[in-house]
């Protein structure tokens, strides 16, 4: 066999270099996004939906302003699966606690502020192992802030009594390290707790319906590692004086304005943090990864959802994500007409409604929903506009 020499050696070696170059650089373009297709906003119908974007700070009231306390709350509540990495299911309905927008706890013929005056702010968030959650762990977690220590106390005896007269409990139970925490089993086996730490009423409640015969020993654990958690997260928290929530800022960098609006805002309209907007994921495990990878760094709610990323690459990987998420569940269907950069799914239950777009401007990727194709896509023109618009 004849050997290389020296200088055969040095173009083989060199010729190899190349090919690794190359090879190096194409790996590099697949980070990049592809080019915008070419959208004439003349010719996008988005029907009579605001296309303007809205000065957010103009529209402030001391409703909206306890919303958005209430998620800057929510930045400090753990996730479910922040406390047992095993609950990554969420019906993604959590949202905020407040005067003006109480929590779901209290049976439907009480007023909450009748029974529990002085609610400043609060944030409700649950998880479950599996996605029905009839399978296994589930947990609910109500945290709310209220004006003093007295309202506190007051509140949390109202609300454990409200809750006991709808569901009466058949045996009580001690938290390990709370002695202070109301806590019982009520006749579905479920454990509710309820526990006040200064302003903060914290409600439980959490069930595991695959034990049998039940045993309260796991639920009371995984509820002592909920209060741990969400104590701790508190103590990071520098709540906003009551009389001064309307110091807030209701919008950041203009997102929520270039977000579209609804009628009147919700429990759930505002700017999130990365972590406060995974509450409101349905799998916020697939979702946390989503963001890093797009290093997500701010999400806006109103009448859909807008998340802001790294770059354009990042706002099309993060859309791949979601559409890879929902792709058990929903097929592809038409996007708006003149709008190639949506890509639209419906729901492949024929007895599920729900339509969606995943809409991608610049670094931005926009969430729309209904259950109307016209409605959908008018909404979702409509975004395009917003995000587009001053650029």
């Amino acid at each position: 066999m004849t050997s290389c020499t020296a200088p055969t050696r040095w173009r083989i070696f060199a010729t190899l270099l190349l090919i690794t170059t190359v090879a190096v650089s194409g790996c590099g373009d697949s980070h990049t996004a592809p080019p915008e297709p070419a959208v004439d906003i003349a010719k996008l119908d988005s029907g009579n939906y605001p296309t303007t974007p809205q000065d957010v700070e103009k529209a402030k009231t001391p409703e909206s302003s306890a919303v958005q306390e209430s998620i800057r709350m929510a930045d400090v509540v753990p996730l479910m699966m922040d406390i047992d990495s095993r609950m990554i299911y969420s019906p993604g309905l959590s949202e905020a606690g407040t005067a003006a927008y109480p929590p779901p706890i209290l049976d439907k013929d009480t007023t909450f502020s009748d029974v529990a005056p002085g609610l400043v702010a609060g944030w409700f968030t649950r998880g479950r192992r599996r996605s029905d959650m009839e399978l296994g762990l589930a947990a609910d977690m109500t945290v709310l802030r209220f004006g003093t220590a007295e309202q506190a106390a007051n509140a949390a005896r109202a609300i454990a009594d409200n809750e006991r007269g709808q569901y009466p409990g058949k045996a009580t139970a001690t938290i390990p390290e709370y002695p202070a925490a109301q806590a019982d089993l009520n006749q579905y086996d479920a454990l509710r707790t309820w526990l006040v730490s200064d302003t903060y009423v914290v409600s439980t409640y959490v069930s595991d319906a695959l034990t049998t015969p039940p045993d309260p020993a796991p639920l009371i654990q995984f509820t002592k590692k909920v209060l741990d958690k969400l104590i701790d997260g508190l103590k990071n928290f520098r709540p906003t004086p009551a009389d001064q929530l309307t110091t807030l800022a209701a919008d950041k960098d203009g997102l929520l304005g270039r977000t579209l609006p609804e009628d009147k805002p919700s429990a759930t309209t505002g700017v999130y943090s990365p972590h406060a907007a995974l509450h409101r994921q349905m799998r916020p495990d697939l979702s946390k990864r989503a963001f890093d990878d797009a290093k997500v760094d701010l999400v806006s709610s109103n009448a859909d959802t807008v998340y802001r990323t790294a770059d354009s690459a990042a706002a099309h990987r993060l859309r791949a994500a979601f559409l890879d998420e929902l792709s058990v569940d929903y097929q592809p269907i038409d996007g708006p007409p003149g709008l190639p950069t949506a890509k639209c799914l419906k729901n492949r239950d024929p007895d599920e409604s729900e339509l969606r777009c995943y809409l991608t401007y610049d670094r931005y990727v926009a969430e729309v929903m209904d259950t109307q194709p016209q409605i959908l896509y008018q909404q979702t023109a409509a975004q395009y506009k917003l995000l587009a618009a001053g650029r």
